[in-house]
């Protein structure tokens, strides 16, 4: 009966399965099925259109030098031909400036200023900005037109006709100022009135404040509902773990991961077993008293302490003067820590072990070294194996603040994608997925080797 009842189960998580995923292709149908066609436009209203998404790159922030740039930049328009997606492709002409060569040019010219008052006070970033903006037009009006062939894409949104702005249009319409902005940032040094100097980072983040542009090369969503939020999906997986090879970070901070928990879970098992079994040897037999007296102060130390504690006082306190690197030192300290548990739970085995055990291991010859390897520890280890895989898994949830002592783990993995993309629901979720993943497999094995035990007894 209960077979029976666990089959209808099974068939009815498939059928709810599959109408969800049916659902979803349903969705995504219906909504890249509203990307057709765009409107018809006119040359004039496409050059409108794209001159309108230029302008909004100035930003709200004065820029003469960028202004500039725009004024003398010109888009003429071919021809237009229509797309399948809502897109329409604008073949143009673009004459421009070359402002990145005659800026390279005139470097020294430009960033030829004191950023020191005469009463030695530093210039604010503002001031220097201005004064690099005024010498930055006086430049530019000397430098020679380009022109450029270029298709550009402009969709059909809910919001309206957009452009997409891609990274190379960007560059090309406003001079190359991306461009001078990759050499800017591979500088260290500069030649000012013949002398070579350090590249100073106030000047050229001054200079580059003054080409700034702000777009978004993101290409415009032209579909709706459930698909909509599908692309975004996609994007940000995309721009989180496959752009710049973010996904190594995870993979590499699990190895990490694995390799302290690892390491610490041995250290642990070996640390804990000999403090068990001393504690349980002053208990029964009266010996090792002082040994013993020095666990129970070891163990109220380590269990009474927060882990992140012990870990800042561990690297920063005792390891780091003597030199000693960030993984052994965290492998020490999870170590030290989770054997403060793993005694407790082994002494808790050994405990429960009836006390005839030990007469019976006497009664054949054994003596209490003997009687405790041969008949007491396998038969405590059986009972504490559980608690013990329980253990491992919280010391590998534990092992996640070893990125306070800057080491590269799962979680300290996530947080340097979300620097890197300045979006944190993306890698901190599939940092957390992993974890669950991981402890919920665990957890798997564990409740396995219950039932395995639970059968052996019978």
């Amino acid at each position: 009966m209960s077979k029976l009842n666990s089959k209808k189960k099974n068939l009815l998580i498939l059928l709810v399965a599959a109408a969800v995923i049916l659902g979803l292709v349903v969705a995504i149908i219906i909504g890249y099925n509203t990307t057709a066609h765009a409107d018809e436009i006119t040359a004039d209203e496409a050059e409108s259109i794209i001159n309108e998404a230029f302008d909004d790159m100035l930003g709200t922030v004065s820029r003469k030098s960028l202004a500039y740039i725009n004024g003398q930049s010109s888009i003429t328009v071919n021809d237009i031909t229509y797309g399948e997606n809502r897109d329409i492709f604008v073949n143009c002409s673009i004459t421009t400036l070359n402002v990145v060569d005659i800026l390279m040019e005139n470097l020294g010219t430009i960033l030829n200023i004191d950023t020191v008052n005469s009463n030695g006070i530093n210039m604010t970033a503002t001031k220097i900005k201005l004064l690099i903006d005024d010498k930055v037009v006086e430049v530019i009006k000397g430098a020679p037109t380009v022109s450029y062939n270029e298709v550009i894409t402009i969709y059909q949104t809910k919001e309206g006709f957009q452009v997409y702005t891609s990274t190379d249009l960007v560059n090309k319409y406003f001079g190359g100022v991306l461009d001078l902005e990759k050499q800017l940032k591979s500088m260290s040094t500069i030649v000012i009135d013949g002398v070579e100097k350090r590249f100073d980072n106030n000047l050229r983040n001054g200079l580059l404040e003054c080409v700034k542009v702000t777009y978004d090369d993101d290409v415009p969503e032209t579909v709706t509902g459930i698909a909509k939020v599908i692309n975004k999906f996609v994007k940000s997986f995309k721009l989180n773990f496959i752009d710049g090879n973010n996904w190594k970070y995870i993979f590499n901070g699990l190895l990490v991961t694995f390799e302290i928990t690892f390491f610490s879970a041995i250290i642990g098992i070996i640390l804990g077993f000999l403090i068990a079994i001393i504690r349980c040897t002053a208990d029964k037999t009266g010996k090792l008293k002082f040994a013993s007296n020095i666990c129970s102060l070891y163990l109220t130390i380590v269990r009474g302490t927060p882990v992140l504690v012990q870990l800042l006082i561990i690297y920063f306190v005792v390891f780091l003067p003597i030199g000693i690197e960030k993984i052994p030192t965290a492998i020490i300290c999870f170590g030290i820590n989770s054997s403060a548990y793993v005694a407790e739970i082994v002494r808790g085995g050994i405990m429960s072990i009836d006390q005839g055990q030990f007469e019976a291991g006497r009664s054949l010859g054994f003596n209490y070294i003997k009687t405790m390897w041969y008949i007491v520890l396998p038969q405590a280890l059986k009972s504490v194996l559980p608690s013990l895989a329980n253990e491992f898994i919280a010391l590998i949830k534990e092992t996640s603040v070893s990125a306070y002592i800057g080491i590269n783990d799962l979680a300290r993995g996530g947080d340097i994608i979300r620097g890197n993309t300045f979006s944190a629901f993306m890698p901190l979720l599939a940092v957390a997925l992993i974890y669950l993943i991981i402890v919920v497999g665990f957890s798997k094995l564990v409740t396995l080797l219950e039932r395995r035990l639970r059968k052996s007894e019978k």
